[in-house]
């Protein structure tokens, strides 16, 4: 799953230029360091119960399909962990992020 998560954060899908996976951590002192930006930053976790289509961790996890076809990772491990997320969904042993 730890690939995946990396994979995910690297990925520069068509309409980007480029693509930074740490970007989320380096916005707020580019913001502040540029001296144009005045105010404060709020974030928020976003948390499921359920493993189904229309949530975000569902769609994203069926949209890494595109890597696999482009050989970034492997179709048998995209499979193994869809089935993983579906089993857990099932059982509901543990908290899906």
């Amino acid at each position: 799953m730890r690939g995946f998560v990396v994979k995910f954060s690297d990925w520069q899908q068509p309409w980007m230029n480029s693509s930074d996976g740490l970007i989320d951590r380096k916005l707020w002192g580019q913001f502040q360091g540029s001296g144009k930006f005045q105010g404060y930053m709020d974030s928020f976790s976003l948390l499921e119960t359920e493993y189904k289509a229309g949530n975000y961790g569902y769609d994203w996890l069926h949209n890494l399909a595109s890597l696999v076809e482009k050989g970034e990772i492997k179709g048998g491990e995209h499979q193994l962990i869809i089935h993983e997320k579906e089993n857990l969904n099932t059982s509901k042993d543990v908290f899906l992020q």
